[in-house]
């Protein structure tokens, strides 16, 4: 039985929250909960701290990505709570369960948190679409002035005459 009001740290494996498509830089999680019981509920707030090795999708150049990611869970013994739909914030709980397994909340905690655009930093200036230099580090002689010649045919359109 817990007190009413509890801190845990906790250190997790990567490798059994099935996340094998990041390229994480340690192979532990650190999760920290601050678990608050009622009468028939436990509330968990938890943050995890990870660093996964990404490639940047402007300049296609690795970087470390710090993430922290929060979530929310609650336990309950009270089955009229799930009766609304299927929340996937509440967890049905019998009081005589010893075990909770965190790993799948927190995976898609990890998931929903991480950027669907990797990128290194706001101001990376890319590759250059012509000869493939990285921007953030050299200048390159294409230019802003290339111009596609598949796009050519569009210099042709009169916008001045639209309304």
């Amino acid at each position: 039985m817990l007190e009413e009001s509890e801190t845990l740290a906790l250190m997790l494996d990567a490798s059994d929250l099935g996340l094998d498509d990041m390229n994480l830089v340690s192979e532990t999680i650190t999760v920290e909960m601050r678990v608050n019981q009622t009468e028939s509920d436990i509330v968990m707030r938890a943050r995890a701290t990870l660093v996964a090795r990404e490639t940047c999708d402007r300049c296609l150049s690795p970087f470390d990505s710090r993430m922290d990611v929060t979530f929310q869970l609650m336990l309950t013994e009270k089955e009229l709570l799930l009766e609304g739909g299927k929340d996937s914030d509440i967890y049905f709980f019998p009081a005589n369960e010893q075990e909770l397994n965190l790993g799948p909340p927190l995976r898609d905690a990890i998931l929903l948190e991480r950027s669907m655009k990797q990128v290194c930093s706001e101001t990376c200036r890319g590759i250059c679409p012509q000869c493939g230099t990285n921007l953030n580090q050299d200048t390159c002689d294409c230019g802003e002035n290339g111009v596609d010649e598949r796009w050519a045919a569009l210099r042709q359109i009169n916008l001045s005459r639209t309304e």
